[in-house]
């Protein structure tokens, strides 16, 4: 266990166990009312899959909304989430997430996370009652690293691109309009951007307000009493070392996606590429259920088309890239393993997988997709990380033809 700064205590008021967003924001919301907070961080950097995420924000009726001359409806946007959550969620919970989830974004702009309205970003099911053409998604800017002092790095970032804003990529639409030169000075002078830059503020809002923090911190179990014929949970155990948590602990350390066992027993499906780091096993499900908790909804995931290029990795480990213009792009089609077109390319990235899902079912075999286009298209958009620009000639992982047509 690394620990930054000052030792650790015995005891706290509050234990985090993961340093994404949800984790973070915990963290300085419990700072923020006087408690004392450690942060504990399984992996070497802070962030977890937040930090390589694209950062946005999903908050209908968020205050920046309102300053851009948006309006919304705490009802419609019930109705929008019922429908998007199949009924699986409880009504209070969406009720929480739509009463409070502007007064979040409020604490979290007084602390130093300012967000942009991403007004082209649409709600991703458009058909449903509710849905608005834009404005409840929210991006950060870019967020400079040398704000965090000694934590400079040891904020996790995607390495595998250069830091834009989601905006900007939107503005500049094709790679041949990036301005380069300006993007690798960015991340030689250690400005990030999308995840990374969601992260890096609520990191810095907890340093200022003495949150401890420790990585390499893996947490295996939580430690429990019995409190009126009930079990409650006093504290942590972290590499062999008991933590007391006077007020509770906070699980916010990921999903389970890397622990082939879990996914076996409660997906269904195989997930061949991941994008979040190694790290997601599965450790706060196993802790809470040895603390008596339930679960649900353990089958679902958010699905996203992604490709697998050689040497695109996360510490050591092989991580899929998720297509978004490659697979929607003016000029582009998927076909399944037989070469018919069989879903819709334009929909959101997790429609578009459970809809492969569904016809695979129903209709299969499919899987695997693959994404045709043509060298108009490479030369103006590239293709994931290749760009037919930069004078390098085509790799191997993109296969090549003079025609669509069988030979």
């Amino acid at each position: 266990m690394k620990v930054w700064g000052a030792a650790l205590p015995e005891t706290h008021d509050v234990i985090v166990v993961g340093s994404g967003a949800g984790g973070l924001m915990a963290a300085a919301v419990a700072a923020d009312a006087g408690l004392s907070v450690a942060v504990l961080e399984k992996s070497g950097l802070f962030g977890g899959t937040s930090a390589v995420s694209a950062g946005t924000v999903w908050v209908p009726g968020n205050p920046y909304m309102t300053e851009a001359g948006q309006s919304d409806d705490p009802d419609r946007a019930l109705r929008y989430l019922e429908q998007s959550t199949m009924g699986k969620t409880p009504a209070p919970l969406l009720r929480r997430l739509v009463d409070t989830g502007p007064e979040m974004l409020r604490f979290a702009r007084e602390r130093g996370l300012e967000l942009d309205v991403a007004a082209y970003f649409p709600d991703y099911r458009q058909e449903f009652d509710g849905a608005m053409p834009g404005a409840r998604a929210l991006q950060p800017r870019l967020f400079d690293r040398s704000e965090l002092g000694a934590l400079r790095d040891a904020l996790r970032f995607d390495t595998n691109q250069l830091p834009y804003t989601m905006g900007e990529f939107k503005e500049w639409g094709s790679w041949e309009n990036f301005p380069w030169a300006e993007l690798r000075d960015r991340a030689k002078r250690g400005i990030v951007g999308r995840g990374a830059a969601l992260v890096g503020p609520l990191l810095a809002c907890c340093l200022s307000r003495g949150v401890r923090f420790a990585t390499e911190a893996r947490v295996t179990s939580l430690l429990t009493r019995e409190d009126g014929g009930e079990r409650a949970v006093t504290g942590v155990e972290v590499d062999g070392r008991p933590l007391r948590a006077a007020r509770g602990v906070v699980l916010a350390c990921g999903g389970f996606e890397w622990d082939f066992d879990m996914v076996a027993q409660y997906v269904d499906g195989a997930i061949e590429a991941r994008c979040s780091p190694p790290h997601n096993t599965g450790d706060g499900h196993r802790m809470a259920a040895a603390a008596g908790a339930s679960f649900a909804n353990m089958s679902e995931a958010w699905w996203a088309p992604m490709g697998l290029v050689p040497g695109q990795e996360i510490e050591g480990e092989p991580v899929g890239r998720h297509l978004r213009t490659e697979r929607q792009g003016p000029g582009t089609i998927i076909v399944d393993r037989h070469g018919r077109r069989f879903v819709n390319e334009s929909q959101d990235y997790n429609s578009l997988i459970r809809a492969a899902r569904r016809a695979e079912r129903e209709t299969g075999p499919h899987l695997p997709m693959y994404v045709l286009f043509d060298q108009r298209f490479l030369d103006r958009y590239g293709f994931i990380t290749y760009r037919s620009t930069s004078g390098q000639p085509t790799p191997d992982w993109l296969l090549k033809a003079e025609s669509v047509k069988k030979k």
